[in-house]
């Protein structure tokens, strides 16, 4: 509480802040690459122990209408997200969304991790408008990703409709 103190007494605080942020935006684009090879079980001790620190980076962000670094967060983390149910993600993907007035580069793995979200709910309905939302973004040049198809099947098989789930799954192979 001293040191949160001083630094908001001084001029070093906004500065402090960009750093922070610029820090995890780097550890969740490491971690993106990281959850996919063999250091997985090290990422995913990371992610955990500095969970809140991530989402604080995303919030501030946010807050400073700093979208993209939002973004770059958010995307970075989606593996962790999906696998390990952190819907705290979703909820600020969902933020992130609402609040960006253009298509991000990571705006189809925003609708993915926002619709897996809503899946996760049991807002089913909602879940396919980010799917078809995400494709959008993904025709008008955003960075494709396979977790909009996940994310439908999921919802498929879930109200017991097999044949659309298998269907797209074998569309997204």
């Amino acid at each position: 509480a001293f040191a949160w103190e001083r630094l908001e007494t001084s001029e070093k605080l906004e500065t402090t802040r960009q750093i922070h942020l610029a820090h995890y935006i780097d550890v969740a684009r490491d971690a993106s690459a990281g959850l996919l090879g063999s250091d997985e079980p090290r990422w995913i001790e990371r992610i955990r122990n500095e969970s809140t620190e991530l989402l604080s980076a995303i919030q501030w962000a946010r807050s400073q209408s700093e979208l993209q670094s939002a973004a770059s967060i958010v995307a970075g983390l989606h593996q962790y997200a999906i696998w390990r149910q952190w819907i705290e993600l979703a909820h600020e993907s969902d933020l992130v969304l609402a609040a960006a007035e253009t298509t991000l580069g990571e705006h189809a793995v925003l609708h993915a991790i926002s619709g897996w979200g809503c899946w996760m709910r049991g807002d089913y309905d909602e879940a396919h408008r980010h799917v078809a939302a995400g494709r959008v973004a993904e025709r008008k040049g955003a960075i494709p990703t396979g977790w909009l198809f996940d994310v439908t099947a999921h919802c498929a098989f879930v109200v017991g409709d097999d044949d659309m789930g298998l269907a797209t799954l074998e569309e997204a192979i």
